[in-house]
């Protein structure tokens, strides 16, 4: 019988259907982002060697400027390693500045990366870089660079440039015909969350000696190691750094990034979690002014049915029946459909996000409660209808339907 009534509207059935369905399909995939995705997790992922970086910034010179009298000497090396606290100070960057490239249909520009053999950079080191090509193989010569997956080999554009294209390569002293042979995905850390200092084209230790001759030391970027216990003290003897130093100096934290990614995930993933209780919250209300008017079309049918000997515990049997499908369904397709997305947005956004993976969690508590929150609606209406019935006898109800 409950299956015969929930036929007699097909459209506001399915449309409830819809708006429930669609309610927890967003939920599954919103819960399930936002108690996978790991702020500290992120920001170890950007922060593997250190919880602090120094680099140059300097508001009047640029980094090409700032190498020629660089700041980043043995003796500055001595004394950061003389703060209590810090443990081990490594170059994370080396780079020759900004640069331009140019190819026959597309051209770019950005931070100009160095790779080494020698393992004077983390972030350049051969190995290290080798290990996250996109697509190409690493130079063999110094007329062969690498450019970032954001800028070349999409096949599917003329407006990237490809693998093998002969291209211009313009710095700060001279400018280069070279061939593009790789593409990279993860090199050269922006030094800050809203930065744009990643780097963009990477080239070889001879290539940068050739087109940089007046500069000496192609540090740019220095990672900082110190004692967990003691990176309050550490933050701020670095910043007494950074601030005092001859020439433009800027400091980016663990503590920084962190604060951001998590404020990020509460906006972005928060948001979008919100978003999904409300389509969910129409579905309810749609549920409600359905089964409400249903009561009113129903009211005659109701009457005969205990007229004939219906009990009220058959009654509360057929609509709660009624009530269970539709909780029954949309929750079934919500976590059939929802899960699998879930599941692969998680995957993307460890490998797009940290390059590492994400473990997924399936948000029980979240839908626990998206469907406590309809069973209970349910019941209650189911309640509420029996109760109103029982107001007047039936030969008082059967007038009131005439």
């Amino acid at each position: 019988m409950a299956a015969r009534n929930l036929g007699r509207d097909r459209k506001r059935v399915i449309s409830v259907l819809v708006s429930l369905t669609f309610g927890g399909l967003l939920l599954v995939v919103s819960a399930s982002v936002f108690g996978s995705y790991s702020p500290e997790q992120d920001a170890n992922a950007k922060f593997p060697y250190g919880h602090f970086r120094l680099y140059l910034d300097d508001p009047e010179l640029n980094s090409y400027e700032q190498m020629k009298d660089s700041p980043f000497t043995e003796d500055f090396k001595q004394e950061l390693l003389s703060i209590n606290g810090v443990e081990q100070v490594q170059t994370l960057r080396r780079s020759v500045g900004g640069s331009d490239f140019k190819g026959e249909t597309s051209e770019g520009g950005g931070r100009c990366d160095i790779l080494t053999k020698e393992g004077l950079s983390l972030e350049g080191d051969w190995d290290y870089v080798a290990q996250h090509l996109t697509s190409g193989r690493m130079p063999e010569n110094d007329r062969e660079i690498l450019i970032a997956d954001a800028y070349a080999n999409n096949p599917d554009s003329n407006n990237f440039i490809q693998l093998g294209e002969e291209i211009e390569l313009e710095t700060e002293e001279d400018t280069m015909t070279v061939t593009m042979v790789g593409t990279y995905g993860k090199p050269g850390s922006s030094n800050g969350t809203y930065a744009l200092d990643s780097a963009a084209v990477m080239i070889t230790e001879g290539l940068a000696r050739e087109m940089i001759s007046s500069v000496e030391n192609f540090d740019y970027t220095w990672v900082i190691s110190a004692d967990p216990n003691k990176e309050d003290s550490v933050t701020a003897a670095l910043e007494s750094v950074a601030t005092n130093a001859p020439s433009g100096m800027g400091l980016y934290t663990y503590a920084e990034e962190l604060d951001f990614l998590t404020l990020q995930q509460a906006v972005i993933f928060g948001g979008l979690q919100g978003l999904s209780w409300m389509i969910f919250l129409f579905g309810v209300v749609n549920l409600v002014n359905m089964t409400l008017s249903n009561q009113l079309s129903r009211r005659r049918e109701l009457c005969m049915m205990r007229s004939v000997g219906m009990t009220k515990r058959q009654l509360y049997q057929v609509l709660t029946a009624e009530g269970m499908f539709y909780v029954l369904f949309s929750a079934v397709i919500a976590l059939v459909a929802g899960t699998p997305v879930a599941i692969g947005i998680c995957r993307w956004m460890g490998e797009a996000m940290m390059g590492q993976v994400m473990h997924y969690q399936f948000p029980v508590g979240s839908m626990l409660l998206y469907i406590g929150v309809l069973v209970v609606l349910e019941l209650l209406l189911s309640i509420c209808t029996i109760r109103k019935q029982e107001q007047n006898s039936l030969i008082e109800q059967m007038r009131l339907v005439e």
